[in-house]
């Protein structure tokens, strides 16, 4: 079972031996409440929903305390999944208090770190020794960076034949393409 907090007086007795006498001690011990933890929730927001090479992503993570609370202290981790390991986007970002109970981290996703199509990122708040951990997930869609379009070409055997293909770049795109 588990003793309630309170102070509360210990005796200790020695009913002795041939070689040592009998004795007793008394003295007091005190047990202090458990520590308790603040619950916390963490949002994250990004500056688009979308990446291209030439670009990054600037995502925000929001760690929330409740209302009346301090703003939670610590640090946010953002990381993706790469072959079935978690892998950690550069190094811990320390939070900055925002509000009374909020703090506030950024980091900008470097979309070379990024695979083709979607790219879930979860932020990671590891808590404190006054807040509990919590954690939030956003998607990032890297490219395409360009899309490609052609028509049809028919030709017959000896003959030259023709095809125009479009190069339409998007998300600031400004590589070469070979074809």
């Amino acid at each position: 079972s588990t003793t309630p907090a309170g102070t509360y007086t210990v005796t200790v007795a020695y009913s002795g031996d041939a070689n040592y006498s009998s004795t007793t001690a008394s003295g007091t011990v005190t047990i202090g409440a458990a520590a308790t933890t603040q619950p916390t929730t963490t949002t994250v927001t990004s500056s688009a929903s979308s990446t291209s090479i030439t670009a990054g992503v600037v995502l925000t993570a929001t760690v929330s305390a409740a209302s009346g609370q301090a703003a939670p202290t610590g640090s946010v981790a953002f990381t993706t999944a790469e072959g079935g390991a978690t892998v950690q986007l550069g190094a811990a970002v320390a939070l900055t208090a925002a509000t009374a109970n909020t703090a506030t981290a950024t980091f900008t996703v470097d979309s070379q770190n990024l695979q083709p199509g979607s790219n879930p990122i979860t932020v990671v708040y590891g808590g404190s020794t006054t807040f509990q951990p919590s954690s939030a997930l956003i998607t990032i869609t890297d490219g395409p960076n360009f899309t490609l379009a052609g028509g049809a070409v028919t030709a017959t055997p000896g003959t030259a034949a023709t095809s125009t293909i479009t190069i339409t770049p998007s998300g600031g795109f400004v590589g070469s393409v070979a074809l």
